[in-house]
């Protein structure tokens, strides 16, 4: 039996924050504060694959953190017996959860891909060690 489907390669948009103060001290011109790149998910190693996806929200590159038991964003400890998810931070969120709730972007420090992906580490290295994904 052979496979009549072709392996066909399609770009995904990836939109994300960057740090234009950042950018600027780098000696680079940003002129907005919000980006996308394209790239081809299969020419991406699947460790790093895999974080990004953990971060999508459509197109966008959302952060992460564990939350507390009671909700609040989580600090440097936590119980033993919570096993809390990571989920995505929310602009706008308060305990009566009024505003206009949205996921923050990830914010890199350059408008590249590779960029991108160090944000993404960072953020990932800045979850709980039982969360994070060793990052090399």
């Amino acid at each position: 039996m052979t496979n009549r489907y072709k392996a066909v390669t399609y770009n995904v948009k990836l939109r994300f924050a960057v740090n234009q103060a950042e950018a600027f001290r780098l000696g680079v011109d940003c002129p907005k504060s919000i980006v996308t790149v394209d790239v081809t998910p299969s020419e991406i190693d699947p460790k790093i694959r895999n974080l990004i996806a953990d971060r999508m929200e459509g197109i966008d590159v959302c952060k992460l953190y564990v939350p507390e038991p009671d909700g609040r964003a989580r600090q440097d400890t936590f119980a033993e017996d919570f096993a809390p998810v990571k989920e995505h931070y929310f602009e706008g969120a308060t305990d009566s959860f009024a505003g206009n709730i949205k996921p923050v972007l990830i914010e890199a420090k350059l408008p590249t891909f590779e960029s991108l992906v160090e944000a993404v580490i960072e953020n990932e290295r800045s979850l709980p060690k039982r969360f994070a994904v060793e990052c090399a």
